[in-house]
């Protein structure tokens, strides 16, 4: 009884008096409650910021990469522009070669023709060289035989030449019994012309002594 009693005394001052205020109690919990509050807000914009955070970043790669391919469209415009005037460039390089080609086609056909007008003239001599290498062969052989000839020729001129004079003496002789002739013939004519007459005087004195 007196262990009971002990027990009870030394519990008694474990329970709450009747003189502890209950709006202590109220003020813990509100700042509890405020506390979890704060806490949840902090959390909560926490939780925002980092999602704006995220969102931001998002939007920042989006922009970094939307520059990053407006500068790959600015380089490669650039890149395509250089190569535009990098091929207007050879195509008026091309046609400058064209044309240069074209001229070269024409000093060509030209330097051709020049170079085939050459090489007939060149022809055209040769042949005539040969021609003429002929004609000198035929003509040392002629002159050969000319001079294998010359004693011949001048014992057949000798020869022409004494019937030449002999021939003119001839003719000379000719002449002279032409004019020989021609005289005889002279005398003949006035002979036979005075035969005539004294043939007339006889026929006419004839004929008068027969009367």
């Amino acid at each position: 009884m007196s262990e009971s009693n002990a027990n009870s005394v030394e519990r008694r001052p474990q329970t709450p008096t009747a003189t502890t205020p209950r709006g202590g109690g109220l003020w813990i919990a509100l700042i509890a409650v405020l506390g979890l509050t704060v806490v949840g807000l902090n959390v909560m914009l926490f939780v925002l910021l980092q999602g704006h955070q995220r969102a931001l970043d998002v939007r920042t790669t989006k922009i970094q990469q939307r520059e990053n391919a407006v500068a790959a469209q600015e380089e490669r415009k650039d890149k395509l522009q250089k190569e535009i005037d990098e091929l207007r460039t050879q195509k008026v390089k091309a046609q400058d070669e064209e044309e240069a080609a074209r001229n070269a086609a024409l000093d060509a056909d030209q330097v051709k023709a020049r170079r085939d007008k050459a090489f007939k003239e060149l022809n055209d001599a040769r042949a005539e060289n040969i021609e003429v290498d002929l004609g000198i062969k035929s003509a040392r052989l002629v002159e050969k035989e000319l001079n294998r000839k010359i004693p011949d020729l001048e014992i057949r001129r000798e020869t022409l030449e004494d019937d030449e004079k002999t021939t003119i003496d001839r003719i000379a002789q000719l002449q002279n019994d032409e004019e020989s002739a021609k005289r005889r013939t002279g005398e003949a004519k006035k002979d036979r012309k005075i035969s005539v007459e004294r043939l007339n005087n006889l026929a006419a004195e004839l004929v008068v002594c027969i009367i």
